[in-house]
């Protein structure tokens, strides 16, 4: 479009009795018609997407020379609810509204497509990459606004609707900043559920009530850029939530539209966005020419693009930014094209820009005195991946979000530990081009993607024994040993009870074996394992007996661990070794049998333990010789 025809396209639009039923609708004066007549080529050149009045950029619109646009200052009557809430702080808030919904369009139309639509941004792994990997990163939040009408205006066809926001189907005039809708209402409608809620919109999604194929990105002169768009489109020509995101591309992350359009040589300066370039080279997106896309596409250099067929050159003939120039409509359902690896890149980085890896740790400001344990919180443990090291050095490579440092034997003094946090696509980046990983999704500014926390700490050594305080089973008396016979986290030397058996070890006669403690006789046989195998606690001759005649005496099978008496099979203790008795009680043990069931008729009559509590307990000591 040149300046002969977008002036003619004004007047033209001047003697149109519809047009100033529109300006009498939005309350503006004469002066903004010959506003608008006055705007330069540069305003002229708005993107055509496909056949509508689409997006029209701040730097080519002259805002800050005009006095026609006016905020809105007034309130509403909306209502926020939370759709998908991770996390108050270091979180992207994605806010959606919604304009010509009546009050029961709200629950028939507007909610079912804000879930639906949601959906598709952060579920829908082939068409909406990289959204899904990184769905845990956002909190989205849906305004609920209701309208008199149902629909929106229909400025083709003269109809209007009172409607809440203004919303149209077209665009009255973005230098005035009514375009697909009234921007200061939009805008004041964001400030006031922000305001309610407690909430800064990060990235904004406005849905029209209406069926036709049209959506724009608008640059308002208050700041945010606005993706508008007609939500209930059903045709096929694409699914109006892909075409979302293509206008969310705009809007959130800078992206051109990378189809052509002017037959013409692009004439301006390189461009800024990152997905177009006046470089035949493509030096823009060098680390990724040759790279193949899902959908089979490679990365390479195609010239056209920015609206212009020469001069401008893109990534890839079909992506997310061109639905219809590649070899698909990458706009439909029916392929996997979706953003090239251009746009992916670009995206993750813009995600990075707003978001940390880490969520919370614990604090670093001071030193940390004999601390056991540091601990990070990642945003997404699918995503995040978490390194330690200890002075420096890798100690665990994708670990837990807790490190442990008493599994660690440091020496005393200060220490430096740190937690790498960093998304698992820093580790595939770069992999064959011809058979990409799938998380190979970014290849440059990788350090964007990481965050690193350390901590000070000092490890003291109370007793001098080069052993940590941390470490040290006794911190208060040297020892290097490390003695602890009952394993109780006590060493031997500062533990009152070394066996744990309940006696202290000032009255234990055997203070480094639990299983006995006393030895009434002083023979030198403890109690307990006389009164095991028949011998008299009390007697201490019995030292010197040899029940089994086995030549060895009781006190020398004691200190060599066997039994004195030859007989231990007689579980019933009746003097003799019988398999009806005897034997069968050790097979009901071996069964797991207890109480009756493992006594009933196999009990001698002249047994000396009798009840199934005696059997149990002698077999319990029993089966470690057995």
């Amino acid at each position: 479009m040149n300046q002969n025809y977008y002036l003619l396209a004004c007047f033209k639009r001047s003697l149109d009795m519809k047009y100033w039923t529109v300006m009498l609708k939005r309350i503006v004066q004469l002066k903004v018609l010959l506003v608008a007549c006055n705007v330069s080529v540069m305003a002229a050149a708005q993107e055509i997407y496909p056949r509508e009045d689409k997006i029209a950029k701040l730097s080519n619109s002259h805002f800050s020379e005009k006095s026609s646009f006016v905020e809105y200052q007034g309130t509403f009557d909306l209502s926020v609810e939370n759709v998908i809430f991770n996390r108050q702080e270091n979180r992207i808030n994605f806010v959606i509204i919604g304009d010509g919904y009546t009050e029961n369009d709200l629950d028939s139309q507007y909610r079912p497509m804000v879930e639906t639509t949601l959906d598709y941004f952060f579920y829908n792994t082939t068409k909406s990459s990289p959204y899904p990997r990184y769905k845990n990163f956002f909190n989205t939040y849906r305004i609920d606004i209701a309208s008199n009408e149902s629909g929106v205006d229909d400025l083709e066809a003269g109809i209007y609707r009172d409607t809440i926001l203004g919303g149209e189907r077209g665009c009255t005039d973005y230098t005035i900043g009514i375009c697909g809708a009234d921007w200061s209402l939009v805008n004041a409608a964001f400030r006031q559920a922000e305001e309610l809620e407690g909430f800064v919109t990060d990235w904004h999604l406005v849905m029209l009530h209406d069926d036709a194929w049209h959506a724009a990105a608008h640059y308002t002169p208050e700041g945010p850029v606005l993706p508008i768009y007609s939500a209930h489109y059903t045709g096929d020509v694409g699914d109006m939530r892909d075409v979302a995101m293509h206008e969310g591309g705009h809007a959130w992350h800078g992206l051109a539209d990378e189809y052509g359009g002017d037959p013409g040589t692009y004439p301006y300066a390189e461009p800024s966005e990152i997905n177009v370039t006046t470089d035949p080279q493509g030096s823009k997106w060098n680390h990724w020419l040759g790279f193949t896309m899902p959908d089979g596409s490679l990365v390479d250099v195609y010239e056209g693009g920015r609206y212009y067929d020469k001069g401008i050159y893109k990534p890839t003939t079909g992506s997310k930014m061109n639905g219809f120039e590649g070899a698909f409509n990458c706009h439909s359902l029916s392929n996997n094209c979706g953003h090239n690896a251009v746009g992916i890149e670009k995206i993750i980085l813009d995600i990075y820009a707003l978001v940390d890896p880490i969520d919370s740790y614990l604090p670093t400001q001071n030193v940390l005195v004999d601390a056991t344990e540091m601990y990070v919180g990642v945003i997404d443990s699918n995503v995040i991946m978490i390194n330690w090291y200890i002075n420096g050095e890798l100690v665990q490579e994708k670990g837990s979000s807790t490190l442990n440092l008493v599994e660690y034997s440091l020496l005393p003094g200060s220490h430096i530990i740190t937690a790498k946090a960093w998304d698992e696509v820093i580790a595939f980046a770069f992999s064959l081009d011809t058979a990409p990983h799938e998380l190979d999704l970014v290849r440059r500014n990788l350090d964007q993607l990481e965050q690193s926390v350390s901590w000070n700490i000092t490890l003291q050594d109370n007793d001098t024994d080069q052993i940590a305080n941390i470490y040290d089973n006794c911190p208060e008396i040297a020892n290097q040993a490390q003695l602890n016979t009952d394993s109780d986290g006590d060493g031997d030397l500062c533990d009152d009870d070394d066996d744990n058996d309940g006696y202290s070890d000032d009255v234990d006669i055997y203070p480094l074996n639990n299983l006995y403690s006393a030895d009434s006789d002083a023979d030198g046989m403890p109690d307990a394992w006389e009164i095991k195998y028949g011998l008299n606690p009390n007697d201490a001759s019995d030292a010197a007996s040899d029940q089994d005649n086995d030549g060895t005496t009781a006190l020398e099978e004691f200190l060599a661990g066997t039994s004195p008496s030859g007989v231990i099979l007689d579980i019933d203790g009746n003097g003799e070794v019988d398999a009806l008795t005897d034997g069968l009680l050790v097979l009901r043990y071996l069964f797991g049998l207890e109480g009756d069931p493992l006594i009933n008729g196999v009990v001698a009559e002249d047994a000396t333990r009798t009840s199934a509590e005696q059997i149990e307990s002698y077999l319990d000591e029993l089966m470690p010789q057995l």
